[in-house]
């Protein structure tokens, strides 16, 4: 798959196109070759924007230390900027919480 119309549009503000390309490059998947250095622009830029998805994932991949050093401070920042966007749900949060021993 060819991510540069994604990509263009991500970077001119569209937030969709931000997260979803953000996710083809955290998962390598549909021909997209994994790529955690852009996977992290691009959901930074949804987050930027609000997605709350986007913030989400991010924390997940901190909190677990997925091809990045693992940081519980900065994956609770995202997790409660995912609450703060307001479509993840405080429950799905708590359950990390948990994992996360907080």
């Amino acid at each position: 798959m060819d991510t540069t119309e994604l990509e263009n549009g991500a970077i001119n503000g569209n937030r969709a196109n931000a997260h979803l390309v953000g996710l083809l490059f955290l998962i390598g998947e549909d021909g997209v070759q994994q790529d955690t250095s852009k996977a992290l622009k691009f959901l930074n830029l949804a987050v930027d924007a609000e997605c709350a998805d986007s913030a989400y994932a991010l924390g997940i991949v901190y909190a677990s230390g997925s091809d990045v050093p693992q940081d519980f401070k900065l994956a609770i920042n995202y997790f409660e900027k995912a609450l703060k966007f307001g479509t993840v749900s405080y429950t799905h949060l708590r359950a990390h919480e948990t994992v996360l021993d907080l």
